[in-house]
């Protein structure tokens, strides 16, 4: 599991193991958006237009269809050769004023559909196009057939829509493929790994009140550290980098698990 600890870092332990001494909290972040960042799929969770809806690109061609019948949504769209290709939605990504939706495939892998709905505007939106440069390759709806590695949800959306994701520790290994630990944003990965401050309060007798073992104690951090981990997801401009054991976006380490990124343009 991506969440082992190394040497003598703290161990990732997941957010059911806060859930019993901070059940408040608990149920107070699984409804915030950093629980719902990605779900798996559940009819009542989707509000974008599936209603026959349609998406034109700009010379006015449909290239996308949104429908749904009594328990399923479902995602069309054609190929470059104008056949039609119909994909059931297994994911949700975002819960407030965006979702995307996502879809998995036989072999495992979780691919992106190029459009997302913003509910303000009430509208479908060409989101890769949008944050694309130009002639970008899956900003071209029909493009989305080829089901490449540019769409893939882990690749390029889990670093800040998933929690500890790393290189998945498969046999044999394969390099290519990536794991979390929890989809959505986990309480670990703003308060760091939690399996010390677990432990010593499991271990604790009664009556004595153990010390806490918070990597991250937020009333005692200074504004910087606030805001690197913060910035972890919310800078968005930064190139992500592999920590020593293939972390995308945690750390094996004992001195801190999140990293001060500086923001690059793309």
């Amino acid at each position: 599991m991506p969440g082992e600890a190394g040497g003598n870092a703290p161990a990732y332990v997941g957010s059911a193991s806060c859930q019993s001494c901070h059940a408040k909290e608990y149920i107070g972040w699984q409804n915030t958006g950093h629980a719902s960042m990605m779900r798996p799929y559940r009819f009542e969770n989707v509000f974008g237009d599936f209603n026959n809806a349609t998406f034109a690109d700009e010379a006015g061609k449909v290239v996308a269809r949104m429908t749904h019948d009594d328990t399923q949504h479902y995602f069309e769209t054609p190929d470059t050769l104008g056949q039609w290709h119909r994909y059931r939605l297994d994911y949700t990504i975002g819960a407030n004023w965006q979702q995307t939706y996502a879809t998995r495939l036989p072999n495992g892998e979780i691919h992106v559909f190029p459009l997302q709905y913003n509910r303000q505007e009430k509208r479908w939106i060409a989101f890769w196009k949008m944050i694309d440069p130009p002639q970008s390759e899956r900003g071209d709806v029909v493009n989305f057939c080829r089901l490449a590695s540019d769409t893939t949800y882990l690749a390029n959306c889990g670093p800040c829509h998933t929690s500890q994701l790393g290189r998945a520790r498969l046999a044999p290994p394969q390099d290519k493929q990536l794991a979390c630990a929890e989809p959505g944003i986990n309480c670990e990965m703003c308060h760091g790994p939690g399996g010390d401050h677990v432990a010593s309060m499991r271990t604790a007798k009664p009556g004595y009140t153990p010390p806490l073992k918070l990597q991250v104690e937020f009333g005692k951090i200074g504004s910087r550290d606030y805001i690197a981990i913060c910035a972890q997801c919310h800078l968005q401009s930064a190139f992500l980098s592999l920590g020593p054991e293939g972390e995308f976006n945690y750390r094996h380490s004992a001195d801190t698990f999140y990293v001060h990124y500086q923001s690059l343009p793309h």
